[in-house]
C-alpha cells in the first residue's frame, strides 16, 4: 500500500465517485472482501487503511484519481472567482500590451493581425479611436483589479467568521499572528516617545502629500542642533559658536553636604554618577523637565521664622533619587544642569502647572496669523467650483476631480478678483489650505467611462432648474 503509515490528514483527497453500472458492480465486490477481511483483533488504524485502499481502488477503476488540496507548489488552490478574474485581468493586459505596439508606426504582422482583431472587437457606433480603446481597457483593468481586493477582503472576513464559531482560540491566535507588536506572547505597548513619533510621523506625511520635495523636519540644523543639545553632544550654536560637550561626572561624592539621616545622602549613588547621567542624557527636552519634576517634591515649610503672610518661602524643596534624598548640587552633577536651569521648572511646580512641555516660541501674539473668517472665505470659494467624484472607485478613493483646464494658480488668480481687499492672503496661504484641508486633483477620474454618465452630469452642472435636476 503507498500510503500505509501515513497520518490521513496528509492523505489526497478522494473525490466523489461518478455513479455507473461498473462502478457500482466494483463498489458491492469492494464491500465483500472489506467485509470478509475485517476480524476481532482488526483496530481503528487497519480499518481505516483498508477502506481508504478499497475507495482508492474503486476510484482507479472507475477512471478518476484523488485530488490534492494543496498544488504542486505547496500553495493553496485558487477558489474558482479569482481564477476567472486572473484570466480576465491577464487578458486585458495581453491586449493592452499589444495595443501599446499597435499604434507605433512600425510594427509586425503579428501584432497587425492582433490589433485588427481587438479593435473589431471594441468597435462601435461611435468609432473609437486607438487611444480610447487603451484608456477603456485601462479603465476596465483597474475596475477588475478593485474587484479582486474587494472579493479577498470579503472572503477573508468570511473565513474569520466561520474559524471564530468553530474555535475561538484558532481565531484569536491567528488574528495575534497578523499583529507585529507581540513579543515572547506579551503585548508592547507604546511609550510616550513611540505616541509623540508616531503622530508627528503623520502630520509630516499629510504636510507631504502631492509634494515633490519632502519634508524632512529631522534633518533640518536647528533640530539636530537641539538633539545635540539635550544629549550633552558637541554643537554649533545658531550664531555660529563651537559648544563643547558635556563632560561625565565624577564618581565619588562631590558635595560638601554633612551626612545626616535627614540630609544628603550622595554617598548612596557614588559609582553610579556616570549611568544616571547617560539615562538622563537620552531624554529629549520635554522627558528631562518631566524626570525632573518626579524627583523633586514640594513640601510644607514645617518650621517659620516669620509670619506666612509676609514670607517669601512659599514651600520646600526636596530631591530624592530612587528613593535616596540628595542635595540640589548632587542632581546638578550627575544631570550637568546649571542651579539657573531649574528655576523655571521649580516656577511651573509652585504654580500646579501639569503641563511642563517646551512652550518656547509657541506664543499667541503672531500679527500676521491668518484669521478663522479668512480660512473659510478660501475653503468656500474653492467649494464654488464643480466636482466631480469617482464613480467606480468612491468605495476606495473618497478624492474628487476638478475641471481639467484649472489650476491652483487660477484658482487664486479668481480668487483674488472676487476678493480684492483680502491682501494678507498669498498664494502659499491659498495652496496650504488646497492640499490639507482638501482631497481633490485636476482632471477627469481614472476608473470612470461611462460617457453617457458624463453626459447627464454635465446637463445637471449646467441647469438651474430644481425639476430638470431631478429628472
Amino acid at each position: 500500500m503507498s500510503y500505509d503509515g501515513i497520518d490521513p490528514t496528509k492523505k489526497p483527497r478522494l473525490p466523489k465517485l461518478f455513479c455507473n453500472p461498473t462502478a457500482a458492480k466494483n463498489l458491492r465486490e469492494m464491500n465483500r472482501i472489506i467485509a470478509a477481511d475485517i476480524s476481532d483483533q482488526t483496530d481503528f488504524k487497519d480499518l481505516h487503511a483498508m477502506i481508504y485502499a478499497g475507495a482508492f481502488a474503486v476510484l482507479k477503476l472507475n477512471g478518476q484519481r484523488p485530488t490534492d488540496v494543496t498544488s504542486r507548489n505547496g500553495t493553496k488552490r485558487q477558489p474558482a472567482w479569482e481564477r476567472r478574474l486572473s484570466k480576465n485581468i491577464d487578458n486585458i493586459r495581453s491586449d493592452i500590451a499589444i495595443l501599446t505596439q499597435y499604434q507605433k508606426p512600425t510594427y509586425s504582422q503579428r501584432v497587425k493581425k492582433k490589433g485588427d482583431t481587438i479593435m473589431r472587437r471594441y468597435t462601435s457606433e461611435e468609432n473609437p479611436t486607438i487611444v480610447e480603446v487603451l484608456d477603456l481597457l485601462k479603465q476596465r483593468l483597474l475596475a477588475l483589479s478593485q474587484r479582486v481586493k474587494r472579493y479577498k477582503k470579503s472572503s477573508q472576513r468570511r473565513k474569520q467568521n466561520i474559524l471564530f464559531h468553530r474555535n475561538q482560540r484558532a481565531f484569536y491566535k491567528s488574528v495575534g499572528k497578523e499583529s507585529d507588536r507581540t513579543l515572547q506572547g506579551k503585548t508592547s505597548f507604546p511609550n510616550t516617545e513611540d505616541i509623540r513619533h508616531f503622530w508627528s510621523e503623520s502630520i509630516i506625511s499629510h504636510m507631504n502629500r502631492g509634494k515633490k520635495r519632502k519634508l524632512k523636519i529631522d534633518t533640518w540644523k536647528q533640530t539636530v542642533r537641539k538633539h545635540q543639545r539635550d544629549a550633552g553632544e558637541a554643537y554649533i550654536s545658531s550664531r555660529n559658536v563651537p559648544k563643547a560637550a558635556l563632560s561625565q561626572p565624577e564618581e565619588e561624592r562631590v558635595c560638601k553636604c554633612p551626612q545626616t539621616p535627614r540630609g544628603c545622602n550622595a554617598d548612596l549613588l557614588v559609582g553610579r554618577h556616570v549611568s544616571l547621567f547617560q539615562k538622563f542624557r537620552k531624554l529629549h527636552y520635554d522627558g528631562q523637565s518631566q524626570y525632573l519634576s518626579q524627583i523633586i517634591s514640594l513640601q510644607e515649610p514645617k518650621r517659620r521664622r516669620v509670619e506666612e503672610n509676609i514670607s517669601r518661602r512659599h514651600c520646600t524643596v526636596k530631591y530624592s533619587i530612587n528613593g535616596t534624598q540628595v542635595c540640589r548640587g548632587t542632581v546638578c552633577i550627575y544631570s550637568q544642569l546649571r542651579l539657573e536651569d531649574y528655576s523655571g521648572l521649580l516656577v511651573n511646580l509652585k504654580r500646579n502647572m501639569n503641563n511642563l512641555q517646551d512652550q518656547r516660541g509657541k506664543h499667541l501674539n503672531s500679527p500676521k496669523k491668518l484669521k478663522n473668517m479668512d480660512v473659510g472665505l478660501i475653503s468656500d470659494h474653492i467649494r464654488s467650483f464643480p466636482l466631480q467624484e469617482n464613480y467606480y472607485s468612491r468605495n476606495t478613493s473618497a478624492k474628487q476631480c476638478l475641471p481639467a483646464d484649472l489650476n491652483i494658480s487660477k484658482m487664486f488668480r479668481l480668487f483674488k478678483e472676487k476678493y480684492p481687499d483680502a491682501n494678507n492672503i498669498s498664494f502659499r496661504v491659498y495652496h496650504d489650505i488646497f492640499k490639507s484641508k482638501f482631497n481633490l486633483r485636476f482632471g477627469l477620474p481614472r476608473s470612470d467611462t461611462c460617457s453617457y454618465c458624463d453626459k447627464l452630469f454635465m446637463e445637471l452642472c449646467s441647469t438651474d432648474d430644481a425639476n430638470e435636476k431631478k429628472k
